[in-house]
């Protein structure tokens, strides 16, 4: 008579850690594939960071800003300003 208490309380014991698996799994499958997520888009971010940094460097490098000055025919101040007066 003692028995079956004890096997009835065992087997929910066991029945409860069987689904409490079953959700920890799930649970960690699921954060899995959202840092996998945020990875990837971090990585595309990285990316397109590096990407506008080139881009600023060529759009203000001294030979770009040369020809944009040239191209508008700009004056430089030291040719038209007499600075020892």
């Amino acid at each position: 008579m003692l028995n079956k208490p004890f096997f009835l309380i065992l087997f929910i014991l066991i029945a409860c850690q069987i689904l409490f698996s079953f959700y920890y799994s799930s649970e960690i499958i699921n954060q899995n594939n959202s840092i996998n997520k945020n990875q990837s888009s971090l990585q595309s971010l990285k990316i397109a960071n590096q990407e506008l940094k080139k881009q600023f460097t060529s759009l203000t490098s001294l030979s770009q800003i040369q020809t944009l000055i040239n191209q508008k025919n700009y004056i430089n101040l030291k040719e038209t300003l007499n600075l020892q007066n």
